[in-house]
């Protein structure tokens, strides 16, 4: 019952379960230990080329981050015409909510779609310059070019 007790002391005025800066521990020890939840926003910019150049109508994105994990999904609209940029140059997401810790091979995009793009077709992998910032590829390893309309994906990386 003295746990019960303590449990219910946690509880704020909001119903809502205060939880000691320690975190969350499931018993088994530090490596059980829950400390990192947040949830939010982020704007995603999704384009071709090197200077980040887009001008979609909207773009959406909500985060989970669980310790270390990142679950992204996003959308981004144009209308009727392409607003990704130029469509002679590689396509790119960025603006990730937090930086990608993973290795830099490593794909980590879950679901994509965009007119004129199959979802099987694509992979990602982290630009180079940028911890927030990934190059969109083929299954082979190449540069994906389409200028595109829409588009959104769910994206899971390690930060």
């Amino acid at each position: 019952m003295s746990n019960a007790r303590t449990l219910a002391s946690k509880i704020n005025s909001s119903s809502q379960i205060v939880v000691p800066s320690g975190g969350v521990n499931f018993g088994t020890g530090a490596g059980g230990v829950l400390d990192d939840y947040e949830e939010g926003i982020w704007t995603p910019n999704v384009y071709n080329g090197s200077s980040g150049n887009s001008n979609w109508i909207t773009k959406q994105g909500f985060y989970f981050k669980i310790g270390a994990i990142v679950i992204c999904q996003f959308w981004c609209d144009g209308g009727t015409s392409p607003r990704s940029g130029n469509t002679t140059q590689n396509l790119y997401l960025e603006g990730l909510p937090f930086a990608y810790t993973g290795y830099s091979n490593m794909p980590t995009l879950v679901a994509f779609t965009a007119n004129g793009i199959s979802a099987t077709d694509v992979l990602m992998n982290r630009h180079l310059s940028s911890a927030t910032s990934f190059q969109l590829l083929t299954p082979n390893g190449g540069g994906i070019t389409n200028g595109i309309d829409y588009c959104a994906g769910t994206i899971i990386y390690s930060a």
